[in-house]
């Protein structure tokens, strides 16, 4: 129990009586263990899981430069999830520097894979002028694919623009 708690970074003075933790956070810090365990074994997916464990501050405190080094290793591997959520990060300067060329880089890896998230994001850049050349055609290409899986913000857009 004790070895346990310290892969938590748990310390208490009576080892037989830990700190109360709600079932939701015991969950979290268990869900992040298993994560961790996995994401440094080379698992894409877990990397990505231990990545939005940072973002959000899920049974971990909330770090966005970690969140990064997650979900990179992760989008490297090709992880489509990551890929989409790195750019998310570069568009808002969490963790990075703000960088719009690279935010566009990593969401179009992601749109071309099919995430619906990333497909309206790129849109958005080329409709923007964010990273990309302003180009309103290219945007509503990417807007049609993200709607057609039912992003509701893509299918909106098109609406507004008579598509």
């Amino acid at each position: 129990m004790v070895a346990m708690c310290a892969l938590f970074g748990t310390a208490w003075a009576d080892e037989s009586t830990p700190p109360s933790r709600t079932e939701e956070e015991a969950g979290q810090a268990w869900a992040e263990f298993k994560y961790r365990v996995a994401a440094e074994l080379g698992d894409a997916d877990a990397q990505y899981k231990l990545g939005v464990c940072y973002e959000k501050g899920n049974g971990v405190n909330k770090d966005y430069a970690e969140a990064v080094r997650w979900y990179r290793k992760a989008a490297e591997q090709g992880h489509a999830g990551a890929q989409s959520n790195l750019g998310f990060c570069y568009e808002k300067g969490n963790g990075v520097n703000k960088d719009y060329a690279e935010a566009a880089k990593w969401f179009r890896l992601a749109a071309e894979q099919g995430n619906a998230g990333a497909q309206f994001a790129l849109g958005r850049c080329y409709a923007n002028g964010q990273g990309v050349s302003k180009d309103l055609e290219e945007a509503v290409k990417w807007w049609r694919r993200a709607a057609e899986q039912g992003h509701a913000q893509a299918k909106e857009n098109l609406r507004k623009l008579n598509f």
